[in-house]
């Protein structure tokens, strides 16, 4: 599958996520409802590396950061979050090991609070709102991915920040691991 692919299938993965979370029919999703959406790309089913690392959380708003971190704990990991002021929930400190504050466009800063706790491995999801995408402030590293790109949407710019993080070791991988039982059956 190749990355487009790839993209495709973990967005329509959290789609059915979302249908979960606003009880709404995964049919009566709207792409445009996603836009600020993370997303993440998925490995091959069964090829989630196994890690006694901790396991960073890359939170947006809404409930799945929250229920990711429940379930990766549950599973017995530690769990290193970045959240962000004015989107996640304040309410996920109380659930992850440690939860590091940033504003959205902080790249470098990002990177580093995962590798400087030995995250090699680290999930996206949340929502950013379209306000605070159009309000950030990014640091040289965001301003350098963000020049890089020709098109900038979603698709794009968070495929660059999984770029990003792998240049540094810390690999971008699915939540479905951890999800997997919260979703809808097909």
């Amino acid at each position: 599958m190749d990355r487009v692919g790839t993209i495709q299938t973990a967005m329509l993965d959290q789609a059915k996520l979302v249908a979960v979370q606003t009880s709404l029919a995964p049919a009566a999703l709207r792409p445009t409802q996603n836009a600020g959406t993370f997303l993440f790309r998925a490995l091959p089913a069964g090829c989630l590396p196994m890690s006694d690392a901790p396991l960073g959380l890359i939170a947006g708003s809404k409930s799945l950061p929250l229920l990711f971190a429940r379930e990766a704990k549950r599973d017995g990991r530690r769990v290193v979050a970045v959240g962000f002021e004015g989107e996640t929930s304040p309410d996920l400190a109380s659930l992850v090991d440690e939860l590091v504050w940033l504003r959205v466009g902080q790249l470098s800063a990002m990177i580093r609070a995962f590798t400087d706790r030995g995250v090699r491995e680290c999930v996206m999801l949340g929502q950013i709102a379209p306000k605070n995408l159009f309000d950030v402030r990014p640091d040289l590293r965001a301003m350098g991915l963000l020049f890089r790109l020709k098109e900038k949407n979603a698709h794009t710019i968070f495929g660059g920040i999984g770029d990003e993080l792998g240049k540094d070791g810390v690999e971008l991988i699915a939540p479905l691991r951890w999800l997997k039982p919260w979703m809808p059956s097909p």
